[in-house]
């Protein structure tokens, strides 16, 4: 990736390890500038190049730098560790308009003397969430032929709504093409039992009772 960003200065990772062995307010704060200037800001910069690379295939996850970068405060109101700094700098990039509670995936990186984390992902997704990624998942695997593959996406599906009678039908279907004639067989049961009446139940029932006497 061919980009400005210079790397971050040394003296910002050796501020970094400084502050996992003095990590308090009375050691921190009179190095609060010197913190703003070699982690903060290089943090920043580092996103903004980031950014001028994403503007060729996903803009929408183009914004303000600054506001991409997490505070280096920790949220300690409910752990039992008590210090109040992170000793990484770290950032999340969201689809423009969304917050990372809206179910739009985001890209978080972090770096510190250690290591650099890169992730990707949806950040507690509800079910409708997970459904849609699920199903975008196995649409693909459809698509490449990878059969064995979609059924576990819609075996996911069937755990987070088994109350759902199109799902037991895609794993019916599947099952079928994939030779487990009994696993179809028990899928199409389900099916019938959940599907509001009309064709597609009643030709389900009948595939259900060629299937039985197959088996038999």
């Amino acid at each position: 990736m061919k980009t400005t960003f210079p790397g971050f200065p040394k003296e910002g990772i050796a501020f970094l390890r400084a502050l996992k062995k003095n990590n308090d307010r009375e050691w921190f704060t009179p190095r609060k500038a010197e913190f703003e200037a070699t982690v903060k800001q290089p943090m920043i910069e580092l996103v903004r190049a980031i950014h001028r690379e994403m503007m060729r295939f996903a803009p929408q996850y183009v914004g303000e730098p600054a506001k991409c970068v997490y505070r280096i405060y920790r949220d300690t109101r409910f752990s039992k560790d008590k210090t109040p700094y992170k000793t990484f700098a770290s950032a999340l990039l969201l689809r423009n308009g969304f917050d990372k509670h809206s179910g739009s995936a985001g890209i978080y990186f972090s770096v510190s003397p250690s290591e650099i984390e890169v992730a990707g992902g949806v950040y507690m997704p509800d079910r409708d969430v997970l459904l849609r990624l699920q199903n975008n998942l196995k649409s693909r695997l459809l698509q490449a032929q990878h059969r064995e593959r979609a059924l576990r996406a819609v075996e996911s599906m069937l755990m987070l709504a088994p109350d759902l009678a199109e799902l037991w039908g895609e794993a019916a279907m599947l099952h079928r093409q994939l030779g487990n004639l009994r696993a179809a067989g028990a899928a199409l049961e389900q099916y019938v039992v959940r599907a509001p009446d009309g064709t597609a139940r009643h030709q389900a029932a009948a595939m259900l009772q060629q299937l039985r006497t197959q088996l038999n």
